[in-house]
C-alpha cells in the first residue's frame, strides 16, 4: 500500500509542470463536478441543484471522558439560497486520517494538484472529495474525526477497541450540543468506520437517528481474522502494516494526517509534522520552539497501539480468546457489531447495510440485515464491488455490462437516506422495497427480505466422472485428490482476491488454471439459465490420511469456451467440523439471522484428531452469499482445494511449523454414496420469480 502511494506521488510530480504550463496558459480548473451518473435503475435526480456554494471549516479537539484529545474537522455549508444557522449532521469517524497534509510539496506541485484536483494543497481534507462537497452542497455540515490512537489524535488502540463506542457517542452528543447543529445526525462509511457506527449506536446517543455503515463483518473472528477458523495471513500482515503506517504520521511511511493547532502561530500546518524524533524529542524543520506539542505527542501514543498481527499469534486462535489491553480485558465478542445488536434492536436507529459480492465482509452485511430486518427501520444495498476501490472495477464492470457509476448511485441513494431521516423530506424511500441488490449478469433490481422468500435450495452431486447434478448419480464411490500445495487463489497483476481487502483485481477472476490444482465437480451445459441469491451450503464428507487439514471450496461459472469465472468461495479448518448452536456467536444475546452452519470455534471445541485413524468426517458450512446468473449453456463448478498459498494459515498438522516447504503429502478423499451423499446446496431462483 505505502509503495503505490509513493508511486502515486511520483505521478503528481511528472503532472505537476503540465498542470502548472496548462493552468498559468489557461487558467482551467478540473476539479470534479457535482453531477451524478447513476443509470437506468436509480433515475436522474432532476431537483439535483447545489444550493450552498461554499462552506467554511475548523478544526479543533474534543475531549474524551479520559481526557483523551480527538482531532476534529467541522465543515458549514456557506453561500446558500437563504441565511441558515443550524444543519443536519453526517459524521464521519474513523482510524484513517480526516484529512492529510503533503509538507515537502512544491509550489509547482500545489498548481499542479489544484488543476487535477481542485485543492491547492499541502491540506488534502475531506472537502477536497466529490461526495462530501455534494453533501455540504445540500445543506449537511459534515464532521471528520480522528479515532484515539490515530490521525491527529492522542491515545492508543488495540483494533476494533470498544472504548471507541464509548468515544463514538460523546462526538454524537457534542455534535447535538453545538449552535451550528438541528441536533440530528447520522453516521456513514465503510469497513472499521462501519465497525465503529455499530460501537456507538449501542450507546444509543439521542441525535444518532440514522447510520449507513458498509462493509463490515458481524463478528470480528471468523469474518474479521479467521476465516472458517483459518487465518487470513496475507490480509492481516498487509492491513497492519498499513495501518500502522497511516498512523505514524512518518512521510516516509504514508502521507501524514493534518495538525489540528498551528502551534508556532506562523499560518502553516506542514512545520507542526516533526521531521524526526531523537528518541521521544520531536525535531521540527523551522527548529522554532513549541510548548504544546499536540500532534508530536499524538505520534508517539499511536506507537503504543496493539498491531493487527497480534491476531496470527496462537493466543488468538478460538473465539473466546482474550487481549488485555490498557487494563482493560478484551473478548472478540466485546469487538463484534453483532454483539451489539441486542442494544440497537428496537432503538428506531435507520440503519442501511451497504456491501459488495466480492467483499470479504459480505456474509457481514447480509446478517446484521437479516437479523435487524424486522426490528429497525433497515435497509441494504449490494452491488459486485470489493472492499476496495468504490468503484466497481473496470474488468467487472465490462463482464456484467455494469451501467452508470456505482459511486454516484451510492451517494444519491445516500441522500435520499440522509434526506428522510434528518431533514424529514417524504421522497418515498421509507415507502419502497428495502433492498437493492445486482444480480451479476441480470441487473439491478428489489426486494422485501433476506434472504429471498422464493429461494429454492437446491442439492447439486458430486458423481463419478466429475460429474454435479441435481440428482445423485447411480455410480457410487470414492474420490481422491492429493493436495497440491501451489493452489492460490490470487487474480490479475496485483494478485488480489477478495480477502485481500487493500486492492481489487486488475482482470476478471479467471480461475481457469488455477481449478486445475484442485479436485472439481461440473455440470453438463446448463439447458436454461441458473440464478443463484442467497447462500450456497457445501456438505462434504470426507477423510484424510492426515488427522487434520483445510478445505477450501470454490464456486465457479464456466463459459461454453472452458472460462472458469470466480463467483464465490467458502473454507473450514476440519478442526471445528462439529456444528453449534448459531446464536452462540453473540452468547445468545440475540436471534442471530439467516440460520447458517456455525461451528463454535471456542477453544474447547477444537478436536485436532477429528480424521485420525481414516474417520470420515462429515462438513456443513455456507460460502460466502451471491447473487450470480448462471447462463444456459454454462456450467457450474465446485472446485475443492487443501490449500490457498500464502493467503491462509497452514495447518500445523500436515505443516510442520506452518511452512510450506515441512508440508507432507495430502491426500482427501471425498465419498459419494448412499449414506455420504457429498453435496452443494445453491439457493436457486425460479425462472421468471
Amino acid at each position: 500500500m505505502s509503495f503505490r502511494i509513493i508511486l502515486r506521488s511520483i505521478g503528481l510530480l511528472l503532472f505537476a509542470g503540465v498542470a502548472a504550463f496548462t493552468w498559468f496558459l489557461f487558467g482551467v480548473d478540473h476539479r470534479p463536478g457535482l453531477e451524478l451518473e447513476t443509470g437506468d435503475f436509480f433515475g436522474l435526480p432532476a431537483d439535483f441543484e447545489i444550493q450552498f456554494k461554499g462552506h467554511t471549516k475548523k478544526s479543533l479537539f474534543v475531549t474524551a471522558e479520559d481526557g483523551t484529545p480527538l482531532a476534529v474537522d467541522v465543515f458549514l455549508p456557506a453561500d446558500g439560497p437563504v441565511a441558515q444557522e443550524t444543519f443536519p449532521v453526517i459524521l464521519f469517524y474513523g482510524p484513517y486520517g480526516r484529512s492529510h497534509i503533503y509538507p515537502p510539496m512544491t509550489l509547482v506541485q500545489r498548481i499542479g494538484s489544484k488543476l487535477k484536483t481542485g485543492v491547492f494543497g499541502p491540506v488534502f481534507d475531506k472537502s477536497a472529495g466529490k461526495k462530501t462537497r455534494i453533501y455540504l452542497s445540500q445543506g449537511y455540515a459534515y464532521v471528520a474525526v480522528d479515532m484515539r490512537g490515530t490521525g491527529a489524535s492522542e491515545g492508543s488502540q488495540v483494533p476494533l477497541d470498544p472504548i471507541l463506542g464509548t468515544d463514538g457517542k460523546l462526538l454524537v452528543d457534542w455534535i447535538a450540543k453545538q449552535p451550528w447543529s438541528n441536533g440530528k445526525v447520522c453516521m456513514e462509511e465503510q469497513s472499521y468506520l462501519g465497525w465503529a457506527q455499530f460501537a456507538t449506536a449501542q450507546y444509543r446517543p439521542d441525535a444518532l437517528k440514522c447510520i449507513m455503515p458498509s462493509h463490515i463483518v458481524f463478528e470480528a473472528f471468523t469474518e474479521g481474522s479467521r476465516p472458517g477458523g483459518i487465518a487470513a495471513v496475507r490480509w492481516l500482515t498487509e492491513y497492519s502494516e498499513y495501518l500502522a503506517g497511516v498512523n505514524s504520521n512518518d512521510i516516509a511511511r504514508m502521507i501524514p494526517t493534518t495538525p489540528v493547532i498551528d502551534e508556532d502561530g506562523d499560518g502553516a500546518l506542514k512545520d507542526e509534522v516533526p521531521v524526526r524524533f531523537d528518541g521521544d524529542t520531536p525535531v521540527y524543520a523551522d527548529h522554532d520552539e513549541r510548548t504544546q506539542h499536540h500532534y508530536a505527542r499524538a505520534t508517539l501514543d499511536h506507537r503504543d497501539n496493539q498491531l493487527v498481527s497480534e491476531m496470527l499469534k496462537d493466543d488468538y486462535q478460538s473465539l473466546d480468546s482474550v487481549v488485555t489491553f490498557a487494563g482493560r480485558k478484551i473478548r472478540f465478542y466485546d469487538s463484534s457489531p453483532g454483539y451489539y445488536l441486542k442494544s440497537i434492536k428496537g432503538s428506531g436507529i435507520a440503519i442501511y447495510h451497504v456491501g459488495g459480492w466480492f467483499d470479504g465482509f459480505v456474509r457481514g452485511t447480509t446478517k446484521l440485515y437479516a437479523t435487524l430486518q424486522h426490528d429497525n427501520p433497515s435497509k441494504l444495498f449490494i452491488a459486485p464491488r470489493f472492499h476496495i476501490p468504490a468503484e466497481i472495477t473496470p474488468a467487472h464492470r465490462d463482464y456484467f455490462g455494469y451501467d452508470g457509476s456505482y459511486v454516484d448511485q451510492l451517494i444519491l441513494e445516500s441522500l435520499r437516506f440522509f434526506d428522510h431521516h434528518l431533514k424529514g423530506v417524504d421522497n418515498g424511500i421509507d415507502r419502497e422495497k428495502p433492498i437493492k441488490l445486482y444480480t451479476m449478469h441480470k441487473g439491478w433490481r428489489e426486494e422485501s427480505e433476506w434472504p429471498l422468500v422464493r429461494q429454492v435450495m437446491t442439492p447439486f452431486y458430486f458423481g463419478a466422472g466429475r460429474t454435479l447434478s441435481a440428482e445423485p448419480g447411480a455410480q457410487e464411490g470414492v474420490d481422491r485428490y492429493e493436495v497440491d500445495w501451489n493452489h492460490q487463489a490470487d487474480f490479475g497483476s496485483r494478485r488480489t482476491n477478495r480477502w485481500i481487502l487493500m486492492d481489487g483485481p486488475d482482470h476478471v477472476m479467471d480461475r481457469t488454471e488455477i481449478d486445475e490444482r484442485t479436485y472439481y465437480y461440473e455440470t453438463a451445459p446448463l439447458e436454461d439459465d441458473v440464478e443463484v441469491t442467497g447462500h450456497p451450503i457445501v456438505n462434504l464428507w470426507l477423510s484424510s490420511n492426515h488427522a487434520d487439514g483445510d478445505v477450501f471450496v470454490y464456486l465457479t461459472d464456466v463459459d461454453a469456451a472452458g472460462r472458469s469465472v470466480y463467483v464465490t468461495e467458502g473454507r473450514l479448518r476440519i478442526g471445528w467440523a462439529e456444528l453449534r448452536d448459531d446464536d452462540d456467536q453473540v452468547l445468545g444475546a440475540i436471534d442471530v439471522k439467516p440460520d447458517l452452519p456455525w461451528h463454535g470455534y471456542l477453544a474447547d471445541q477444537y478436536d485436532a484428531t477429528r480424521m485420525a485413524d481414516g474417520r470420515v468426517v462429515h462438513l456443513t458450512f455456507d460460502m460466502e452469499p451471491t447473487s450470480w446468473l448462471f447462463r444456459k449453456g454454462h456450467r457450474i463448478r465446485v472446485a475443492i482445494a487443501g490449500v490457498d498459498k500464502d493467503n491462509f494459515e497452514l495447518n500445523e498438522t500436515v505443516c510442520p511449523d506452518r511452512q510450506i516447504a515441512t508440508c507432507e503429502d495430502t491426500v482427501l478423499s471425498f465419498y459419494r454414496t448412499a449414506d455420504m451423499r457429498s453435496h452443494i446446496d445453491l439457493p436457486v431462483i425460479p425462472q421468471g420469480q
